[in-house]
């Protein structure tokens, strides 16, 4: 696909490949590869002055980071993508941005930043995520994280009826992986 592209001089459709390049090889595990295509895609999107691409590509390079541990730079670059993204009116990519931000505050114990960016950006967020299923779900880690354990399972309660009401198989099985870590927390097998 990126030969066609460079083929065709369609430099645009070579920024999209590089992206989608390095999203498999991150999810594949291997964030490291993942960088190097981002970065290529980084340089063209910049080059090309396409602004959406390059806060897409920022984003998904603040996600490598966060899987190789590196997360100063993660967050630098969530808020730099972010910002882009705000800048130019592309909210659905804002608020995954914004969501995955909290997310990594929470496993950074930046619990009253992650706080105060849910509370700031929820209708963003919600847009976006439908009804706060993905909101419910930090807040129920925040909540975990300060002890609050009654409070994280009406939280993930709440983002199971919501998640179930949808359909979503996939975001059913993190709410109840989170459900056991928070019983297995308050010592409640029975959950």
């Amino acid at each position: 696909s990126q030969a066609l592209h460079k083929e065709l001089g369609n430099r645009t459709g070579e920024v999209t490949t590089q992206i989608n390049i390095g999203i498999i090889y991150n999810e594949i595990g291997e964030p490291e590869t993942a960088l190097k295509f981002y970065h290529l895609a980084l340089e063209n999107a910049r080059e090309l002055h396409s602004q959406g691409q390059e806060a897409n590509v920022l984003g998904n390079i603040a996600g490598a980071l966060k899987e190789l541990e590196r997360y100063d730079e993660a967050e630098d670059h969530f808020h730099q993508a972010i910002d882009l993204a705000r800048k130019i009116g592309i909210t659905r990519e804002e608020a995954y941005y914004l969501a995955d931000l909290a997310d990594l505050l929470v496993s950074l114990d930046k619990t009253t930043e992650a706080q105060r960016l849910l509370d700031d950006n929820e209708e963003t967020i919600s847009r976006h995520y439908g009804p706060t299923t993905h909101s419910l779900m930090i807040r129920a880690q925040i909540a975990r994280k300060e002890g609050k354990h009654d409070n994280a399972l009406s939280l993930l309660n709440q983002a199971l009826e919501q998640s179930t009401s949808r359909n979503e198989r996939a975001g059913m099985a993190d709410i109840h992986k989170s459900l056991r870590d928070v019983c297995k927390a308050m010592s409640d097998f029975d959950g």
